[in-house]
């Protein structure tokens, strides 16, 4: 949603084609998708999926133990830093002990 908000009305963008955004837009346009997911502030500010917050309270009420794995972008400085600062502010402080950075998710969790 939050890329979406952004491009605005740039062009169509045909979720079909790829998970990744910047493969979604006509291939002129590519540079520029990148641009606007690496810009500051861009995860920083994202908006948590409707429900996802108090999904997360009640699988910690149920007693789950739970951890947050995300792989930030490897070629922005603001990435990282931007997702542990957007755990602070919507899970709280208690959640910075629970993240997992890493950029396989898949193989990182495969035993």
């Amino acid at each position: 949603k939050a890329f979406i908000k952004q491009w605005n009305t740039r062009s169509h963008i045909d979720r079909s084609k790829s998970y990744h955004m910047e493969e979604c837009v006509p291939a002129e346009l590519y540079q520029e998708a990148v641009a606007v997911y690496m810009s500051q502030g861009f995860f920083e500010e994202l908006e948590p999926m409707d429900g996802a917050i108090q999904a997360i309270k009640e699988m910690e009420a149920d007693g789950l133990k739970l951890f947050i794995c995300t792989s930030p972008i490897k070629n922005t400085p603001f990435c990282a830093q931007e997702k542990l600062n957007w755990v602070r502010k919507n899970l709280g402080v208690e959640w910075l002990d629970k993240i997992i950075l890493c950029q396989d998710k898949v193989s990182t969790f495969i035993a």
